[in-house]
């Protein structure tokens, strides 16, 4: 692509200044752009987001986070009880689980309804032996 451009170029480009490029197709054949010979081209730079700290060349910006690290001297006993943080207070751990009645009907259920479904399909698989068994010893008759 950018053989291709250098050879359609007839302006040079300095920092974007020229906004018009001519670009001349190296397949010059009806099927190809539409049956133009030329196209041109305009260039025009991506505005600059104000709010983008990575683009930002003018102002102030944040102060960045300072870096923690740990202290040369020693913390005293009074500096250690300063920084506990004490448990939370909110109870939820002298909370009773409960369990609600329908839940556990409803789980029985379920727990019924899957044994009675292994059943049926413990009885199929007899009865589609049966019938396979059936069909063999009448093939074998025959």
């Amino acid at each position: 692509m950018t053989v291709m451009l250098k050879n359609a170029i007839k302006y040079r480009i300095q920092d974007l200044q020229i906004t018009n490029i001519c670009y001349t197709s190296k397949q010059q054949d009806e099927a190809y752009n539409s049956g133009a010979t030329q196209r041109i081209i305009r260039i025009v730079e991506i505005p600059v987001d104000p709010i983008d700290s990575s683009t930002k060349k003018f102002g102030l910006s944040l102060p960045l986070a300072p870096i923690l690290h740990s202290l040369l001297c020693k913390i005293s006993a009074k500096e250690q009880q300063k920084w506990i943080i004490p448990p939370s207070t909110e109870g939820r751990g002298l909370q009773e689980v409960t369990i609600n009645d329908k839940f556990a009907k409803f789980s029985e259920a379920l727990f019924i309804a899957n044994r009675h479904a292994r059943k049926e399909a413990q009885q199929y698989a007899l009865m589609r032996e049966k019938f396979a068994q059936k069909e063999k010893e009448e093939k074998e008759r025959c």
